[in-house]
């Protein structure tokens, strides 16, 4: 099932000389058993000394396994937050979105797109008030923030939460 798109990547290479071009595709290993292999093909067909597509291969199979286990991982953990009644938020040192589920994009009202490396001072336009700005620092230097708040959104619409920020 990888032969046509790996036929259909060297074709294109035929048209590029002095490219390179990197794919990856499955093969059969002697032992009867299929491997991945990435592979960087060069073509150096405009050079009369060569004149031949250079192909450098590299055997890739568990980090392939290793990728798609990471995806199924993600997977799983973004169903279970997806279906958790409240808001779960993942946000670097430097205060940018690294994660957000369901229930916080649905609050927020932004896509994933739109809330994944958003600042937190743009999400909350300045709204922040100074004892949450206190808590964010206190989490930031390692203590762990466990208090009740009310959320108001701007068309009025309010809900109460505890809230608790761990570092």
């Amino acid at each position: 099932s990888d032969k046509d798109r790996l036929k259909q990547g060297l074709k294109g290479l035929l048209d590029l000389p002095g490219e390179s071009i990197t794919s990856r595709f499955r093969s059969r290993h002697s032992s009867g058993n299929y491997i991945w292999i990435e592979c960087a093909f060069t073509t150096h067909l405009d050079d009369p000394d060569i004149a031949a597509i250079v192909c450098n291969f590299r055997e890739i199979t568990q980090k392939k396994q290793d990728e798609e286990k990471l995806i199924e991982n993600s997977q799983f953990i973004k169903t279970i937050t997806d279906n958790v009644p409240a808001m779960i938020a993942y946000w670097s040192a430097d205060l940018r979105c690294l994660f957000a589920n369901k229930r916080y994009l649905d609050w927020v009202e932004k896509t994933p797109e739109e809330m994944i490396g958003m600042k937190k001072e743009s999400l909350t336009q300045g709204r922040e008030t100074e004892e949450g700005a206190n808590r964010i620092l206190e989490v930031l230097a390692g203590k762990t923030q466990s208090f009740e708040r009310t959320l108001v959104k701007e068309n009025s619409q309010k809900i109460d939460t505890h809230t608790r920020y761990l570092p």
